[in-house]
């Protein structure tokens, strides 16, 4: 099946598609979250960043490595999610397609909430940072 949406589609393969698109989407961007969470764990372990005692640095490397851990977690629920949403192409009725659309939501707003905390921390991780800057 292609990505684009053909004339002869029935409302089961347009929303094969689009779900495919959107899990396709969310491993994207769960892999770079997790990447970048990584090198933020790893540049505030380093020696780059001075006042090495400042507790809210603490502070903030230990949210980050917490928000790592989960969204690794949310990597393995997203490629969980994949394999169980195959089963919506075995669907005979309408109320085994709902539980997989419903599924497909819950898991849409789940990812969607993280992504909103993991950008509300690299804020703080930008402000935070930013005044750790050595100023010529």
């Amino acid at each position: 099946m292609s990505n684009e949406i053909e004339k002869h589609y029935d409302d089961e393969d347009i929303q094969r598609i689009n779900l495919d698109r959107d899990i396709k989407l969310w491993k994207t961007e769960i892999d770079f979250l997790v990447e970048e969470l990584d090198f933020y764990v790893k540049f505030l372990e380093s020696a780059l960043v001075k006042e090495k005692n400042n507790q809210d640095l603490k502070q903030l490397h230990e949210k980050v490595e917490k928000l790592a851990d989960i969204t690794k977690e949310y990597s393995d629920k997203v490629i969980e999610f994949d394999h169980e949403a195959e089963g919506i192409i075995e669907c005979d009725d309408l109320s085994c397609e709902v539980f997989f659309l419903n599924a497909h939501l819950r898991m849409k707003d789940k990812l969607n909430e993280h992504l909103k905390v993991s950008r509300d921390l690299k804020k703080e991780i930008f402000r935070q940072l930013s005044s750790t800057f050595i100023k010529e």
